[in-house]
């Protein structure tokens, strides 16, 4: 007679957002703990509380079959109990999706230490920004002991090596140099850097190949700094908010590459130098058109059939907007605004990154609306000029932050980090699916 019923996966953790499979194997035991041969007192059901997973069998009368394919959709967030009963027996295990994520500590990582804005380089190799310590002393800010630094992980090895970078020009080591976006320039290993802190675009010739272990110090042969303003005599070792007046937060070449369009959150405008000048050039600024009563800080540069669109980021009143300024017209006059939303008063919401996705659609992340209920990614349509907010996943609030295309040839997925449920978000810009991992 049966004494009780038992139910095992061979993998019982698998991808969350992808399909996956596994083996399900049921044991019918008598009082002994032996496995019943043959015909079963009562038949056992194969069941899940989940409608992502499925079965190739769910009843065994005997056991003549013991076991069967298990089809996870990748749906699940939780854990997936799957039972097995014959009516008066029952046993269960659980699946569990799992983002497979590895943790890779930062060498000698201090408080206050922030990896910002991860990429993929030329060599297969993650690139990711060190934003550099700073200490808050008697309300002020203040730099501590480390600059900003260029970490690299080797996936093949898990490993992760950083490298300074970030001394000015006059060779005085910029603490804090804060590297808050990263590119390689298509088609090179050169790497470019804005440095928030020190006011400047650098850039990191062979970065892949020795470039950024040679790039530390006054004498290095591998970085060049473009200032974006000028500096103290004896380098930029301030915080931002006292000569921030052309403090980087994005930038992106021109579709031929000869040009370097950058955001200046702090100088309200976009600073434009030609790449053939780097290191040399004085930027032409283009202020943002009026009314100045709104401060506007453009960030998030697309460059996209020949026009530079940014996000326009706007206090009292909170005005979230997309700008687009045609290249054939760099100045103020080529600038034209179409406007997301106005936020209420006392909510701290923006427009954060901005990425063109595989539909043509530049998309959006909106982070910080105060609520945790808004549904922080939209995307914008260059052609129709229309504002379209992408499904929440799962009904869960969330708050995307730096968003990417996929390195996968061919994807049409967009990849973004939730800042609310501490997950990987990826969107398809086809169906418009969007899963948290």
């Amino acid at each position: 007679m049966t004494a009780s019923v038992k139910v095992s996966l061979d993998n019982g953790f698998l991808p969350t957002g992808v399909a996956g499979t596994a083996t399900a194997t049921i044991k019918v035991l008598d009082a002994g703990g032996n496995q019943i041969v043959g015909a079963y007192q009562s038949p056992v059901t194969l069941g899940a509380n989940d409608a992502s997973v499925a079965f190739g069998k769910t009843s065994f009368a005997d056991s003549s079959v013991t076991s069967t394919p298990v089809t996870f959709t990748g749906a699940a967030r939780a854990a997936v109990t799957i039972s097995a009963t014959d009516g008066t027996h029952a046993g269960t295990t659980a699946l569990t999706p799992t983002s497979n994520i590895i943790w890779l500590p930062i060498p000698g990582a201090q408080n206050g230490d922030q990896p910002f804005h991860i990429i993929a380089g030329p060599d297969g190799k993650l690139y990711y920004g060190e934003l550099g310590q700073l200490t808050y002393v008697a309300g002020a800010v203040a730099p501590s002991n480390l600059p900003g630094r260029i970490g690299v992980i080797d996936p093949a090895t898990s490993s992760v090596t950083e490298y300074p970078i970030g001394y000015t020009r006059s060779g005085v080591p910029n603490i804090g140099a804060n590297p808050i976006k990263i590119a390689f320039k298509a088609g090179t290993n050169d790497l470019y850097i804005a440095a928030q802190e020190s006011a400047s675009i650098e850039k990191i010739v062979n970065a892949t190949g020795g470039g950024l272990a040679a790039a530390a110090g006054s004498g290095s042969t591998t970085l060049t700094d473009q200032p974006l303003a000028p500096q103290p005599a004896n380098g930029n070792v301030t915080p931002n908010f006292q000569n921030g007046d052309a403090t980087p937060r994005s930038f992106t070449f021109s579709a031929d590459g000869n040009t370097i369009y950058v955001g200046t959150f702090g100088g309200h405008s976009l600073a434009i130098f030609p790449v053939s000048q780097f290191g040399t050039a004085t930027p032409t600024y283009i202020q943002m058109p009026t009314p100045t009563v709104r401060p506007k800080h453009p960030q998030g540069l697309v460059d996209l059939n020949g026009n530079l669109y940014f996000l326009e980021q706007s206090w009292n009143p909170n005005v979230n907007a997309v700008d687009v300024m045609s290249e054939s017209n760099t100045a103020t006059s080529g600038i034209t605004e179409y406007r997301d939303t106005v936020v209420p008063p006392g909510y701290a919401s923006g427009l954060r990154h901005m990425i063109n996705g595989a539909d043509g659609n530049l998309y959006i992340t909106w982070t910080g609306d105060g609520t945790e209920v808004q549904n922080p990614l939209h995307y914008f349509n260059p052609t129709s000029h229309a504002f379209t907010t992408v499904p929440a996943p799962g009904g869960l609030p969330y708050e995307p932050d730096s968003i990417q295309r996929s390195n996968v040839a061919g994807s049409t997925s967009l990849v973004f980090n939730d800042l609310l449920a501490l997950a990987v978000g990826i969107h398809d810009t086809v169906t418009h699916n969007t899963t948290l991992i």
